[in-house]
């Protein structure tokens, strides 16, 4: 079928961002750093995203679906500035920048075509071809380079696709990634929403990217050098896709990562440990099925070498926002010997050369990044060819990437049929597994599909024991938090249970809660009592969030917490007759000073005082304490307008009311209740009034209200007296 055939072009417009910019504070001008040098003339990255609607007409694609997109991008691009604009490499500038001046914009192709929808979107062998079709060409020249075009292809009542190719030198996987996810998010909010939520807004200081070596200038002069001196020249290397290469697709699922950990775990058991996570595992075997799968490489080379991308942003020291606008990855590569991949323990020796390749990260991470210069201009291939490198990340979620017409039936990312390496992303199944995708000629697809196979086969036989990784992480998961941050702790207990989970050792929500409060150093004893008190279960995520706050507060705080202000109050019986309050229908009550023992004076505050809400010694009700029980009022028995002294109810409790120490009072019969009035302390005229009392050994005095001072007091603590 011929090409006019398959693919027929609607349209081919420019959007430009809205055009009052006047408050936006996004930089109009950008300078590239070393890790963007790098791809100068670097093909463009390609992805494509297909979207299902079985109902989808023509009409509803032109007049519902375009028009919404449109608009959506057209505010995206307010927030993405730099990718309306152009590369150039002007004279006076040492190095390329990005630069937007008003009426740019991208280029959008509306498109329609007749190829099987649903043949695209499946994982069996496709030509690849086909998909470089639904792909936008970038506008390229000597002097600019357009930063992205994008190509939205109908397919009639199946679906459409939205086909991305953009300037390596400007932005990497993960800026492209949070650029759709944002677009697809304001098209799913409608025109009105147009703000960006905090994880997808883009951070473009370039300043965060140190250069103390130079990188940037050892780039510029190795690109100015390549087709003559002082090439500042923007196109791209011309790469065409061979008539040839088919593309497939693999699923490596949860429960083949589970079983693949299983195995690794018994056969590691007498060697240092290894880094297992479920990409470590998953590369690991894609590795050993490709060297099983090429007869070449095994005669060939003795080494084999894994290539596989780092994500800078959180490594760098310090840290840049994970937002960052720009290229900020490497390329690490992992060597392992070809006959150690071949042999029955190859997925552990896989596993040891990553292992190896992640742990020099921290030693260097920037390690050798200036040897690449070189490959700028060199024609000599490299001494140890890479075996397989690994294209994109499963971090990036492509499948949550929705317009609003759901998750993308299937994504694949089509510069890779131009570079040869191998794409990982997520499962469009959204059950922990990878999509593995690949491009070669029908010959390799097949020998690798068939080694891929009887990997998988040799899990679905595995029924080694898995106890010595349950010990192991089980010892992981009660281990006490030591001198290890309260973060760095939950981060371990919380992987050693997920691990178990893994091996079918599911750890439950409240058991979580438990080893973490029985591990928790002394310094979180009142905190961790609180939680075992709580009457509902609390989330992981909740628990660490309260005690990362606790840590943090008690890092601000003295190792010494201020002493507590002292107040006291000064208790007799019962007062005189007479001077019951309003509420019993008697004269005004008396009203005595206050006492309270204070180093000094208190500061006056506008805010309204807080009521004592502590537990009441009569009806036990949280809220109240006895002096306001409904329960004390009616137990009250006397007579106001006689004068005479109350009779006193032995079974009920009297409240004590302030007053001073100055002075003569008469004592009324002991009773069996003290009131808890909320002060700190108490002061009585009699220690047999209190049931403990100890000695007083500070230097405070005591004020009251009319301004006198007394000596020191006895310092008493009181407890609550029953019958």
């Amino acid at each position: 079928m011929a090409q006019s055939q398959m693919v027929k072009t609607r349209e081919v417009c420019k959007v430009a961002p809205p055009p009052d910019l006047s408050r936006s504070a996004i930089p109009k001008s950008l300078p590239l750093t070393f890790f963007d040098l790098f791809w100068l003339r670097s093909p463009p990255f390609q992805n494509l995203f297909f979207y299902e609607i079985p109902s989808q007409n023509t009409l509803q694609f032109e007049y519902s679906i375009i028009p919404k997109l449109k608009q959506s991008l057209s505010l995206t691009l307010h927030h993405y500035l730099p990718l309306a604009g152009n590369l150039t490499w002007p004279q006076h500038s040492h190095k390329p920048i990005i630069k937007y001046v008003g009426g740019d914009g991208v280029s959008l192709t509306i498109a329609e075509s007749n190829m099987d929808f649903y043949h695209l979107t499946s994982n069996h062998y496709r030509q690849e071809t086909d998909y470089h079709l639904l792909l936008p060409q970038l506008e390229v020249s000597d002097e600019r380079a357009a930063a992205m075009a994008l190509q939205v292809t109908l397919f009639p009542n199946s679906g459409f696709s939205v086909g991305i190719t953009a300037h390596h030198a400007i932005l990497d996987g993960k800026t492209s990634t949070l650029f759709i996810k944002s677009w697809a998010q304001i098209c799913k909010a409608g025109a009105d929403s147009p703000a960006l939520v905090h994880q997808l807004t883009p951070f473009y200081n370039r300043e965060v990217i140190k250069d103390p070596t130079g990188l940037d200038s050892i780039y510029i002069t190795q690109w100015l050098r390549q087709g003559g001196p002082n090439n500042r020249s923007l196109m791209i290397f011309d790469s065409v896709v061979p008539p040839d290469l088919v593309r497939a697709t693999f699923e490596f699922t949860k429960d083949h990562i589970q079983k693949l950990r299983k195995c690794v775990y018994e056969k590691n058991s007498s060697k240092p440990p290894v880094h297992i996570t479920s990409l470590s595992l998953a590369c690991a075997f894609i590795l050993v099925c490709v060297v099983r799968a090429s007869e070449n490489h095994v005669k060939k080379n003795r080494l084999a070498k894994f290539v596989f991308g780092v994500d800078c942003r959180y490594r760098l020291k310090p840290a840049i926002p994970s937002t960052y606008f720009g290229n900020c990855a490497i390329g690490r590569p992992a060597i392992v010997e070809t006959k150690d991949l071949l042999g029955e323990d190859g997925i552990l020796s896989a596993l040891e050369g990553i292992s190896e390749a992640i742990a020099s990260l921290d030693d260097g991470l920037l390690d050798g990044v200036d040897s690449w210069a070189s490959l700028i201009n060199s024609k000599e291939p490299d001494e140890i060819p890479p075996t397989a490198c690994i294209a994109w990340s499963p971090r990036f979620q492509v499948y949550n990437t929705d317009f609003g017409w759901g998750a993308p039936k299937k994504f694949e990312m089509t510069s890779i049929g131009r570079t040869g390496a191998i794409c990982m992303s997520d499962s469009k199944n959204g059950n922990g597994g990878f999509e593995i995708g690949m491009v070669s000629q029908m010959k390799k697809i097949e020998a690798f599909a068939s080694s891929f196979a009887k990997g998988l086969e040799a899990l679905c036989n595995v029924r080694q024991s898995n106890s010595r990784a349950v010990v192991e992480f089980g010892e992981r998961l009660i281990k006490a938090q030591g001198n290890r941050s309260v973060l760095e702790y939950l981060n371990d207990v919380k992987s050693a249970a997920n691990e178990l989970s893994l091996l079918d050792h599911p750890v439950s929500e409240d058991d979580l809660t438990l080893y973490i409060l029985n591990g928790l150093s002394t310094a979180f004893e009142i905190i961790s009592a609180a939680f075992r008190t709580r009457d509902s279960s609390i989330s992981f995520e909740e628990l660490r969030e309260k005690l990362t706050e606790h840590d943090n507060y008690m890092k601000r705080t003295d190792t010494q917490p201020p002493a507590t202000t002292i107040t006291a109050h000064a208790a007799q019986r019962m007062p005189p007759p007479g001077t019951f309050g309003p509420r019993f229908g008697a004269p005004r009550p008396y009203r005595p000073p206050r006492a309270s023992v204070v180093p000094q004076r208190r500061p006056v505050s506008n805010s309204s005082p807080t009521n004592y809400k502590g537990r009441c010694q009569l009806c036990a009700t949280q809220g109240h304490f006895a002096r306001y029980c409904p329960l004390f009022k009616h137990q009250w028995t006397f007579t106001p307008k006689q004068q005479v002294p109350p009779t006193f109810n032995q079974s009920a409790p009297h409240a004590f009311h302030s007053t001073s120490v100055l002075g003569p009072a008469p004592i009324p019969p002991p009773q069996p209740w003290l009131l808890d009035t909320g002060a700190s302390h108490h002061i009585a005229q009699d220690f047999q009034t209190l049931s403990l009392h100890s000695d007083y050994g500070g230097t405070e005095e005591i004020s009251v209200g009319n301004g006198n001072r007394l000596g020191s007091p006895d310092r008493c603590s009181s407890s609550q007296r029953t019958t």
